[in-house]
């Protein structure tokens, strides 16, 4: 399953210079004994072959399909290298690498997602929740897609090159001396994911979805005790207008849905003067104000308790 948090243009936002750490490592072209077809003996393990910088594809289906220019096969039981060139092959410069960059770019990302999860504290749901209000439209909030990103980034430096002085680049900005990283800061407690409880919101998290230019009502507060460890739900209203202190409204409606579209709470009509459920144990109350069709607002709804997310250590060792 395709890693959920980042791209690899966030990758690349952390460190410029990640598309240098590829496992692409050069062949030696004088090396190559030329013939009918050409050949390298030991190459070393061939996933994907370049040659000026071009992809040469997959590997044909043996040596013996090694007909055309470009067609090449890497035979693991004698280590030998077969291409097929129209030029001499120490006219090229050729390079090797263990898979296509695509998968290993995904490969390294899928890591440094692991690694990012494996810090966190366990409670926490697995994959993160999206969030419904980043600033950047980013499907996930920032400590999350930089945290991930970094840990993708030094994925490829340790696997590339150890040595390299950008993995202490890239470290510090993870954890450092000064606890200023950004792991150093979620163990500390100072930073809070969307996904986590606060005081403010012991009962559920409301958190805005979308609402018309006229509307100025809105849900106060939430009571009540969930029922689920998680839940995300979406309060929508149905029939809009306006609702006055110490008027009764007939009208004016709203319905609770689930990630999957699933009703949680029928149409119900919406009453300033109670809390009213929204599932799963929880209610919410109502402020008075213009309501439009189509306005909705999530709410996060949790039973663990109030905390942030300071956890314990984390040994890491800069080679």
């Amino acid at each position: 399953m395709a890693q959920p948090y980042i791209s690899w243009s966030d990758v690349r936002s952390v460190l410029a210079s990640v598309d240098d750490f590829d496992l692409k490592v050069p062949l030696n072209e004088d090396a190559f004994v030329d013939a009918t077809t050409d050949t390298l003996t030991d190459s070393g393990y061939i996933g994907r072959l370049y040659r000026d910088g071009a992809d040469l594809g997959a590997a044909a289906a043996n040596v013996g399909a090694v007909s055309s220019d470009g067609d090449w096969f890497w035979e693991s039981t004698t280590d030998l290298l077969t291409t097929k060139n129209t030029n001499a092959s120490n006219t090229y410069e050729w390079l090797a690498a263990p898979d296509t960059l695509a998968n290993i770019q995904a490969k390294f990302m899928n890591t440094g997602a692991e690694m990012f999860e494996s810090i966190l504290d366990p409670r926490f749901p697995r994959p993160f929740p999206k969030s419904d209000r980043t600033y950047s439209g980013g499907s996930y909030e920032a400590p999350i897609v930089k945290g991930v990103a970094l840990f993708a980034a030094r994925e490829a430096i340790l696997n590339s090159d150890p040595g390299n002085p950008e993995l202490f680049k890239v470290e510090r900005q993870l954890w450092n001396e000064e606890e200023t990283g950004l792991i150093d800061r979620i163990q500390k407690g100072e930073l809070k994911f969307e996904f986590e409880k606060t005081d403010s919101d012991e009962h559920g998290e409301i958190v805005l979805g979308s609402i018309n230019a006229s509307t100025t009502g809105y849900p106060v507060e939430t009571y009540g005790d969930s029922s689920v460890p998680y839940a995300k739900v979406k309060v929508t209203i149905g029939t809009g207008g306006t609702i006055t202190y110490g008027k009764a409204n007939t009208t004016i409606d709203y319905t609770v849905t689930d990630g999957d579209g699933t009703a949680i709470v029928g149409s119900t009509i919406l009453d300033i003067t109670e809390i009213q459920s929204i599932g799963y144990g929880v209610s919410v109350s109502w402020a008075a104000g213009v309501y439009t069709a189509a306005d909705y607002w999530y709410i996060y709804i949790r039973d663990h308790a109030t905390t942030s997310s300071v956890i314990g250590s984390f040994d890491l060792t800069r080679i």
